[in-house]
């Protein structure tokens, strides 16, 4: 399901983005702006608290090694997670978030086999609160206005894609995980990483001056077409489909309302991706794609460090290449989609 969002953008134009994320996620530390979101005592001091060791926490991870920062990574995202908790069920009880709601386990010794390791989802915890609140991905569309003529306006529009599955489901594999991680597309494909979900696109609407909407999709060529419209029940709505060598093109010309892909996903740059698993049990939120997969190699670092030494130092180039991104990406977009939670707002950093 695809809702049409009335949510706020926020535009902040900074040249240090990871520094800005921080700037108005430390305003939580201050109780007087706090107040303005929840009145109960227990749980504003917990957001204070929970803010403010995330932020040291973060802050170190940035002179520490890929071997160890997953760990503290990891425990920052919790720490930001129980804020967001707190913010949005101020009178849960302390004794739900007692564990972390997720457990490794099914991670072999053998590099080889990495790749297949599990992370197993608990029905309680941390987790499990968190992610009944993270269920959805905001995205920025292109929408222009026509007012007559050739005068127009581009208008800040957002989508948000319902991604809940997660709420059902029990265990995630790494190389699935990856494969969601709108930042690592280029680089899996540079690499052969054989494990695909994503579609890069361009989605834009036109809303003409008589009230009818031409739709325009854009599809890159990482699945054929017959696959598209099994994973996008959207595709069949267009009208008009044609293909070059690089990407198919769906348009819809004139309709009553805009077609919209159920599952979307943003890249830090704003590229847009739709979300086609050739697994349907991973059709889930990129915040929650983050947060377990910080937890699994968190897991792997803290009770299997010389094998994470050994992946990390090894020769298999995709895993090293896909896993250090990773790292380095999370690090600024996991706070950054904490920030929208926190807010009910969109922050568009632009340098």
């Amino acid at each position: 399901m695809v809702f049409a969002l009335t949510i706020p953008i926020f535009s902040v134009r900074t040249n240090n983005i990871e520094k800005e994320i921080w700037r108005h996620l430390e305003l939580f530390t201050y109780e007087a702006f706090t107040n303005e979101w929840v009145k109960d005592e227990i749980a504003k001091k917990q957001i204070i608290s929970c803010i403010e060791q995330a932020a040291e926490i973060y802050s170190v991870s940035r002179s520490i090694s890929f071997v160890t920062r997953p760990i503290l990574l990891y425990f920052g995202m919790q720490r930001l997670a129980k804020a967001l908790i707190f913010l949005k069920n101020p009178t849960l009880s302390l004794e739900k978030l007692r564990h972390h709601g997720i457990a490794g386990g099914g991670i072999s010794d053998k590099t080889e086999s990495f790749l297949n390791s599990k992370v197993h989802i608990k029905k309680e915890g941390i987790f499990a609160e968190f992610s009944k609140l993270t269920t959805r991905n905001v995205v920025r569309i292109k929408r222009t206005v026509y007012h007559g003529g050739d005068y127009h306006s581009d208008v800040p529009s957002l989508q948000e894609s319902d991604m809940s599955e997660l709420l059902g489901l029990t265990e995630f594999e790494l190389a699935d995980l990856l494969s969601l991680v709108p930042e690592l597309h280029d680089l899996s494909h540079y690499l052969h990483f054989s494990r695909k979900s994503l579609a890069k696109c361009h989605y834009s609407i036109r809303e003409l001056p008589d009230g009818k909407i031409d739709t325009l999709l854009t599809i890159g060529k990482a699945f054929g077409l017959n696959f598209l419209k099994s994973s996008v029940k959207i595709i069949d709505d267009f009208k008009d489909c044609k293909e070059n060598s690089s990407k198919f093109v769906l348009t819809e010309k004139r309709a009553d309302k805009a077609l919209i892909a159920e599952s979307m996903v943003e890249s830090d740059t704003g590229e847009l991706f739709l979300v086609c698993p050739t697994k349907p049990c991973v059709r889930i939120s990129d915040i929650n794609v983050h947060y377990l997969l910080m937890f699994l190699l968190n897991y792997v670092a803290r009770y299997k460090a010389p094998l994470l030494k050994e992946i990390l130092e090894g020769e298999n180039t995709v895993v090293v290449a896909l896993i250090k991104k990773f790292i380095e990406t999370s690090q600024i977009k996991f706070p950054k989609l904490i920030l929208d939670q926190l807010n009910d707002c969109y922050f568009a950093f632009e340098p």
